[in-house]
């Protein structure tokens, strides 16, 4: 998922099930109904408990990251007929309550369980959210064998404690990909991929995914078929994990592949389903864009069919793309209709949702910018959460970038909020990446002026609290300079976002201040500091 998710920074919350040992006997009955108001099992999604549940405890503790402002919580009582109310709200027993927000530091949610007999449970659920104070960056990563232009964090993904980082200009521009882990002393280099049959400028990295234990790679610029003749036709290579081995599993093609399609352009993956478009820019001014769609069946991964869009010979359909489980988004930053979807307004962009599974896609929505205006460009960089869509328009807001939000209720998708900077400067670049995570966006601004440092850039964290939007970090590197191209791909992933800069200039060997190598590009990672 790019992140982004894929495609970035795609995410499931972790789902704690704890299960009442020895639990009370719900069979114990009166006339007036059961009399047993405890639990026999509690879930939060996305809050690790200090506790095991057990049938005689009532107060429980756990403790969340600041990027996670809000929980979920499923109580199922012995009484199948009781009450059940979380945080003030009745929900069925078993059934998920609603978003909980969390504010940070102490949070204590009350549940209460009233029996059918008339009797009365209650637990306390206290969770301590980190502070702004407390989410810090994390790491600092380079690439083993840094090298000058490399761009090393030209695309970035993450999942769980994997990160995937791209240098596509590596090695003659054959490119490469560098896998990082977390383990409790911080993060190291698992893996360095390369394409089996790379070559000369393939590109290989321009974009990357990860879904669990696979890794999938755009190659924007491989030359395919025959003698290699169809040129810059593009490939995606998908590696899978075992212990802590990656093994190529396959290299795919556009089953109608011509020259100059850049087949990798943007990529992403959810389980089984793998989406990768293809953007040809044509010599002759011509843009056309396609979405192709794999799934994956055992080891063999078939192309199910082809998703397209916008006008032909002036779209950038694919630009960037996103999945989620059964919906697909897809970005043209070039599409030229208005608000309403008719006449012209030269590039301000727009978005396809599609919803579906194997080779049957249908498109549910085509949104547009409440305000949009020529040459915004929305649609830059898409990525979504669940119900929740964001887009970047680099362009938008008078050329400083703005993102968009777009929320689904029943199938309909409406916008929800338009994201600017706090501190907005005419080709900031706001907007160039973004990623989703829940209630948690990070929006990239490679070309924004940071204390002086032209185009040091940098990233910016917006939280969603009772459906507002609201910005609550500015991230900017810790050895920032000027052309640094921070904010240049982000990805997030729970508690913990990446963010790549593709111009820094440092060594490698662990003094930031040493800029010897130019443009070889880094990453940060950031989240709660490891203890």
């Amino acid at each position: 998922m790019q992140t982004s998710y894929r495609t970035l920074f795609i995410g499931i919350p972790l789902l704690l099930s704890l299960v009442a040992c020895g639990g009370s006997d719900s069979s114990d009955t009166t006339e007036g109904g059961n009399q047993d108001a405890s639990l026999s099992n509690l879930e939060v999604a996305g809050v690790p408990l200090d506790q095991i549940f057990q049938s005689n405890q009532r107060d429980y503790t756990g403790s969340a990251g600041f990027l996670h402002s809000a929980i979920n919580i499923t109580a199922t009582a012995n009484d199948p007929g009781a009450t059940v109310s979380i945080d003030g709200v009745i929900v069925d027993s078993g059934a998920e309550s609603p978003a909980i927000s969390l504010d940070e530091g102490i949070n204590e949610i009350v549940i209460v369980i009233t029996s059918s007999g008339g009797t009365v449970e209650t637990y306390i659920l206290t969770v301590d959210r980190a502070t702004i104070s407390e989410f810090a960056e994390q790491s600092y990563i380079k690439a083993s064998n840094v090298g000058e232009f490399h761009q090393f964090s030209a695309s970035v993904a993450i999942d769980d404690d994997t990160v995937v980082v791209g240098a596509p200009n590596q090695d003659n521009s054959s490119g490469a990909v560098y896998v990082f882990t977390r383990d409790t002393f911080g993060w190291n280099q698992q893996a360095m991929l390369k394409a089996s049959n790379a070559a000369n400028r393939d590109k290989f990295g321009t974009s990357v995914a990860i879904d669990g234990d696979t890794i999938v790679v755009g190659t924007t610029s491989k030359d395919i078929g025959s003698n290699d003749v169809i040129v810059n036709a593009g490939a995606a290579y998908v590696f899978t994990r075992n212990g802590n081995t990656w093994t190529q599993e396959v290299m795919l093609t556009a089953s109608n592949a011509v020259s100059n399609d850049a087949f990798g352009t943007s990529i992403d993956i959810s389980g089984d389903t793998l989406v990768v478009s293809s953007v040809r820019f044509g010599q002759d001014g011509t843009v056309t864009g396609s979405v192709y769609v794999f799934t994956r069946n055992g080891a063999t991964w078939t192309e199910r069919t082809v998703l397209n869009g916008g006008t032909p010979q002036l779209n950038a359909f694919g630009i960037s793309i996103a999945i989620s489980d059964d919906t697909i988004v897809v970005g043209d930053s070039y599409d030229s209709s208005n608000t309403g979807g008719t006449g012209n307004l030269n590039f301000s962009g727009a978005i396809y949702v599609f919803t579906g599974s194997g080779a049957n896609w249908t498109e549910q929505a085509f949104l547009k910018a409440s305000n949009a205006g020529s040459s915004d460009g929305l649609g830059s960089s898409v990525a979504i959460s669940g119900d929740t869509v964001v887009a970047g328009a680099r362009f938008g807001n008078s050329n400083a970038g703005a993102a968009y939000v777009f929320n689904r209720n029943n199938n309909v998708w409406a916008e929800q909020s338009i994201l600017t900077a706090s501190n907005a400067g005419s080709g900031d670049g706001f907007g160039t990446r973004v990623a989703i995570n829940g209630d948690t966006v990070v929006i990239g601004s490679p070309d924004h002026t940071h204390l002086g440092a032209t185009d040091s850039g940098v990233a910016y964290v917006f939280i969603r609290t009772d459906g507002s939007w609201i910005e609550r970090s500015l991230l900017s590197a810790s050895n920032f300079e000027s052309s640094d191209g921070f904010g240049s791909s982000v990805a997030i992933h729970d508690n913990t976002l990446v963010v790549g800069a593709t111009g820094e200039d440092s060594n490698g060997t662990g003094d930031p201040g040493d800029n010897s190598v130019t443009a070889a590009g880094a990453a940060y990672i950031w989240g709660k500091p490891i203890d």
